[in-house]
């Protein structure tokens, strides 16, 4: 009854293997037990080699979790900004033009300039908006390949 994985026994080795056995010199009961503790402490060593790195993988994952989580919200709230720059841009363009005294081309021209200078500046903050999340994006991704690259070691 060996395991699939046993290398087939034959009488040649099974020859050889009573003659290695038979030559060696009996051990005490005390060398015994001071191999299997031997042996029992070098499986326990491993098993908290293993339990150790599972530890340092699931804080990595966690970190990459909660960056993940962070960059998700902070994107959330630029495209909330984003929206609500773009409704004020609509909003001002549409006052500026319903009060504005337009008697002539020249108010009509001035009130234009304004109203593109006001979507100019608001183009600038979205900008400045996404060019902040791309960092913080950027900044994330290369704390997550760190954390990956401390993983795979």
């Amino acid at each position: 009854m060996l395991p699939p994985r046993a290398a087939l026994v034959t009488a040649p080795r099974i020859g050889s293997l009573v003659q290695e056995l038979t030559g060696r010199p009996p051990i005490g009961a005390t060398e015994e037990l001071q191999q299997q503790n031997q042996e029992l402490q070098a499986q326990l060593q491993q098993a908290v080699q293993m339990i150790q790195a599972k530890q340092v993988e699931n804080q990595s994952r966690e970190k990459i979790a909660t960056l993940d989580a962070q960059t998700r919200m902070q994107i959330a709230q630029m495209q909330v900004q984003a929206g609500l720059m773009t409704k004020q841009a609509d909003t001002s363009s549409t006052e500026t033009l319903k009060f504005a005294d337009i008697s002539s081309k020249e108010d009509i021209s001035a009130a234009d300039n304004r109203t593109k200078e006001e979507i100019a500046l608001l183009n600038a903050r979205v900008k400045a908006a996404g060019d902040q999340l791309k960092a913080t994006v950027q900044l994330n991704g290369q704390e997550k390949k760190s954390l990956e690259q401390f993983d795979s070691e």
